[in-house]
């Protein structure tokens, strides 16, 4: 006789793990099943250099608003504040692309352009060409002359933020740049205590390589390389990339409608490079380390571990077409970028890495993203429909099904948790 269990979670990152919690709270018959052979999807904490680092998420957004910022104690999250891009700078270094360090008053300058620029974005048409208006914007500040450079070093922070390069990211994705001025925290600790937290008593199936869902019946049948499994309801989670991809086939199709969200949502990818040194023959104190790239695509920022974890760690970001570029190349070549500029800035002060780590979230055929974004043409409502259950054995969650908070870690922790209020069997 086949084992029916009341929910299936397909999917054991932060969406997952949430819905599977808040369900198993309610004493259901829960399985959670896992592509990898771990926990976390896009959160995982690395302990290869010593100190818990964090190659996917690694940052609670906007403290003051955010819904997992009063849960920080019961998730045994430990958190620092980092001082970002836009910040005083007095807390970071930053230095042209020959290496000379900007005065205060230039930095101040390109804080000055940079916010500017940010706050006026919701206010443009909706088929500005991001790229064409930062480019333009900065030619007209004058600051092209006296800090070239500038508008392609925002471009790069902009990119990080949404996963894609700008001229494939709509208007629409920044209306809430408000955001980027409130507090940000760095989970120091790891965010496998989050992963922890969640998973207690949970009963989840590792390298279970979901292929079919068939919710013809009133008895979902799931289909992983490895057999058979049986359930009342379902929840999806897997990244909107995977969706995409159609790794997983569903029977009935789903809605044309969802079908068409999914394609419209945008997939962004957001790559690390951390780097472990013996010794600091960097800025000790400051947050961040950043450089007016000398052309479009030029590493120029590196977050500084050291008032972070007191540990002799650099860790750079990538992103869009840059970071799907470096996925191809051997790790020797990417070091060999990224240490470039750190040479000719610390000159004979620099020494090479003791270790390093290279993400490759691209490449990851679980993930095949970084996070999500609103595309060129696309529109948040498309988060929603994702969202949207189909009949009522049919849910979905992940920080793609998030209007208001996608691409986050809260996002996608309230989508699970949502997903199985929603998901209703009388316990």
């Amino acid at each position: 006789m086949m084992n029916v269990y009341d929910v299936i979670v397909i999917g054991a990152g932060v969406s997952g793990l949430a819905a599977a919690s808040t369900l198993h709270k309610k004493n259901l018959n829960i399985l959670v099943l896992e592509a990898r052979n771990r926990m976390g999807g896009r959160v995982y904490t690395d302990h290869s250099f010593g100190l818990p680092l964090d190659l996917g998420a690694s940052w609670l957004h906007s403290l003051s608003i955010n819904p997992m910022t009063s849960l920080v104690d019961q998730f045994n999250l430990q958190l620092k504040t980092f001082v970002g891009s836009l910040d005083s700078a007095d807390h970071y270094a930053f230095y042209d692309a020959l290496g000379n360090p900007l005065k205060i008053e230039q930095i101040q300058a390109l804080q000055q352009f940079a916010r500017h620029f940010l706050e006026k974005l919701p206010h443009l048409p909706a088929n500005t060409n991001l790229q064409f208006e930062l480019q333009s914007a900065y030619r007209q500040s004058g600051l092209a002359h006296t800090l070239p450079g500038g508008d392609d070093w925002l471009a790069h922070l902009m990119t990080g933020w949404d996963g894609d390069d700008l001229n494939q990211v709509s208007i629409q994705a920044w209306q809430n740049v408000e955001e980027l001025d409130s507090e940000q925290g760095y989970v120091i600790n790891g965010y496998d205590h989050l992963l922890q937290y969640l998973a207690q008593g949970l009963d989840i199936c590792y390298e279970q390589i979901v292929s079919e869902i068939d919710y013809s019946d009133e008895i979902i049948k799931v289909t992983t390389h490895k057999g058979l499994y049986f359930a009342k309801k379902l929840i999806v989670t897997v990244p909107v990339a995977v969706l995409k991809a159609k790794d997983i086939q569903f029977f009935p199709a789903l809605p044309e409608k969802k079908q068409q969200a999914i394609q419209s949502i945008g997939a962004g990818i957001l790559d690390k490079v951390a780097l472990k040194f013996e010794q600091v023959f960097w800025d000790r104190q400051s947050h961040l380390i950043q450089i007016l790239p000398k052309q479009a695509g030029d590493v120029c920022s590196y977050v500084n571990y050291v008032p972070l974890t007191g540990k002799p760690v650099l860790v750079s970001l990538c992103a869009g077409d840059k970071a799907r570029n470096l996925e191809q190349l051997a790790d020797a070549d990417i070091l060999k970028q990224f240490l470039q500029p750190l040479k000719i800035i610390y000159a004979d002060q620099f020494v090479e890495p003791i270790d390093y780590v290279i993400t490759r979230w691209w490449a990851d055929p679980f993930s095949k993203l970084g996070y999500s974004y609103i595309p060129v043409g696309g529109c948040e409502e498309n988060f929603a429909v994702l969202a949207e259950p189909v009949g009522d054995q049919l849910y979905f969650a992940g920080e793609a099904t998030s209007v208001d908070m996608n691409a986050t870690i809260h996002g996608a922790y309230v989508s699970g948790v949502d997903a199985a209020k929603a998901c209703s069997i009388p316990s």
